[in-house]
């Protein structure tokens, strides 16, 4: 499966792909914005979701840049930026990509998917959620699929207060996903309560990760999916779906796509 790289909406400031390039619009009157580039990626680099903190001063982002001297390899690399000076650093030092990056409000806590073995638990080097401190420091792995036939599990998002994170997953995490197709799943940062919320054959085609509330009730999500029975012609719609898996709904239905599902903070509006 093949996702286009597209950028994430952000409060209080946004980060924006522009050929190539992240930039960073300062919060404040629009006629007196100003635009800073902090990433710096060859032709052809890869610049993927990004994440900020409530506060709109930090910035994360995955890239494969070099800008600092230290990514020689052009992997798909972990960064965090200032968004008032735009000094940056590459904060992963780890042998492996890192696919997604989220943030939760305070800054404290970020969620990544990685083929990395962080923490000794992914020797066959499947993509898989981890979580950490902003400092990569108390790495937890949040998804394991160690199986011959095992999949992958990818997108995360944590939510804003921090306890719990969303994600997609090909693995049968739960025993409820034998067929081996992208499901939605949640579960709580510190790797308990884990949930397969979806069970939709042959599987979820999403471009982007799913988004989740503040508080952790509340998962919205685009897919192609015919979930409920009002997407017949499969383009990509709107869903949302509370966390205990009740409540499906399908908010979107045209003859276009939408690719993106971005839950307000209080879980009201998509």
């Amino acid at each position: 499966m093949t996702h286009p790289v597209q950028t994430k909406s952000l409060t209080l400031a946004k980060a924006l792909i522009v050929l190539g390039a992240l930039v960073l619009v300062a919060a404040g009157v629009s006629s007196a914005q100003v635009l800073t580039q902090v990433t710096h990626a060859p032709t052809g680099g890869v610049l993927a979701f990004v994440g900020i903190d409530d506060a709109g001063s930090t910035v994360w982002a995955t890239a494969r840049s070099n800008q600092f001297g230290d990514n020689p390899s052009l992997s798909q690399a972990l960064f965090k930026f200032d968004t008032a000076s735009g000094v940056g650093s590459k904060v992963s030092s780890f042998d492996g990509n890192v696919e997604v990056v989220s943030v939760s409000d305070d800054g404290q806590w970020i969620v990544f998917g990685s083929n990395a073995d962080l923490v000794g638990q992914n020797a066959d080097r499947s993509f898989e959620v981890f979580t950490s401190r902003n400092d990569l420091t108390a790495t937890v792995q949040l998804t394991s699929d160690t199986s011959v036939t095992g999949g992958s599990s990818r997108f995360p998002s944590i939510s804003g207060n921090g306890t719990r994170v969303t994600f997609f997953s090909s693995s049968n995490l739960t025993g409820g996903n034998p067929g081996g197709g992208y499901q939605l799943f949640i579960i709580n940062r510190d790797g308990s309560g884990l949930a397969q919320l979806t069970n939709y054959a042959p599987g979820l085609e999403f471009l982007a990760p799913p988004s989740i509330s503040d508080d952790g009730a509340r998962v919205s999500f685009a897919s192609t999916g015919n979930l409920t029975g009002a997407n017949a012609d499969n383009t990509y719609e709107a869903f949302a779906i509370n966390a205990d898996g009740t409540g499906l709904r399908q908010l979107t239905n045209g003859a276009g796509d939408t690719a993106f599902a971005n839950l307000s903070g209080n879980g009201s509006v998509v």
